[in-house]
């Protein structure tokens, strides 16, 4: 009687083990996704596949709650490439092939890029919102009769336009938006 009760307590105890294992391997806590930044003329492009031009693209691993979509943040962007540039000094401190630390440099190099096409982007909206501001205030203040306050805001939205010419279309009107898995911004 004692070792069947000793018998049957183990095959508990294995069987808490074994379910406690099963738990602990299915939890998807610290999945990690690969996700591909291609900076490409204009515009940045971030899959989670890599693309038939891979080769020109940054590869980076992000866990839950992070998205691919999250670098097109210049916020997230701007982290991923501080991240690298830290590995890179860490890699030169120590000694690491030349090789090595020469992949890791054109990494951020194409991490500059795409920052600098995300903020081109960001400007750019940043310019169409003020256009559209002082087209509002313009004719606001000619439907209310304020003909020389408005030519006022005329002649100031001409001198802008001689610094930073007009865009027919608003650039990141995608971006404001909640984002698809393939985002493609341009300028």
């Amino acid at each position: 009687l004692v070792s069947a009760i000793m018998v049957g307590s183990i095959h508990v105890s294995l069987l808490f083990s074994a379910l406690g294992v099963c738990t602990s391997t299915s939890s998807p806590v610290n999945v990690r996704r690969r996700c591909f930044i291609c900076p490409r003329d204009t515009k940045v492009e971030v899959f989670q596949q890599a693309p038939a031009y891979a080769d020109e693209c940054v590869e980076s691993l992000v866990t839950a709650p992070t998205t691919c979509n999250d670098f097109l943040l210049t916020d997230q962007l701007a982290a991923e490439k501080d991240r690298r540039m830290a590995q890179v000094e860490k890699l030169e401190e120590s000694g690491a092939l030349r090789s090595h630390v020469l992949a890791k440099k054109l990494d951020i190099g194409r991490l500059f890029t795409a920052l600098r096409i995300m903020r081109d982007l960001e400007t750019e909206k940043m310019w169409s919102r003020l256009y559209e501001a002082l087209d509002a205030e313009t004719h606001t203040m000619a439907k209310h009769g304020l003909q020389k306050e408005a030519q006022k805001i005329f002649r100031a939205t001409e001198i802008l336009e001689k610094a930073h010419p007009k865009k027919v279309h608003n650039i990141m009107q995608s971006h404001a938006g909640a984002l698809p898995t393939l985002n493609v911004i341009e300028v």
